[in-house]
């Protein structure tokens, strides 16, 4: 996997992918996701030439398991739009069949599946919980988000 970044960056995002080894139901997505990079905000990028996961300082900061586990939530979501383009036969899919409220739950609870094996940090599963209940909040304006 490409990572570009400077070099805490790097090192961070390799121990973040080392601890995802011990996640067997990542490795499902991991082959739809090919680059992790530095960025101002968070999100997938589907539509580079590799699927890129561009991470935002808050998210990179945050502990290694939750930052882990964004990387299994965005490898979903890259995960979800391939599928449905497979499934479509190459035509592009609906913006809501992979980034949508529906398919934020199943990310969501994708990354609660991983960092439930990376962790037990309480404040962290709630907080997943919690957004797993409310998951509107990802309509938020890309360029307006801070994490």
């Amino acid at each position: 996997m490409a990572i570009t970044g400077n070099q805490e960056f790097i090192t961070k995002t390799k121990e973040a992918l080392k601890i995802l080894e011990q996640v067997p139901e990542f490795e499902v997505v991991r082959p739809y996701l090919g680059a992790i990079e530095t960025a101002k905000r968070s999100g997938v990028d589907v539509y580079q030439s590799v699927p890129t996961y561009k991470v935002g300082n808050v998210t990179f900061q945050s502990s290694l398991p939750w930052y882990a586990s964004t990387i299994a939530h965005d490898a979903c979501h890259s995960f979800l739009y391939y599928q449905e383009k497979e499934r479509l036969k190459g035509k592009e899919p609906n913006f809501e069949s992979w980034m949508g409220e529906k398919a934020e739950v199943k990310c969501l609870i994708f990354q609660l599946q991983v960092l439930q094996k990376l962790t037990q940090e309480e404040c962290a599963i709630i907080h997943l919980q919690e957004l797993i209940e409310n998951p509107t909040y990802q309509n938020r304006e890309y360029k307006d988000r801070d994490w």
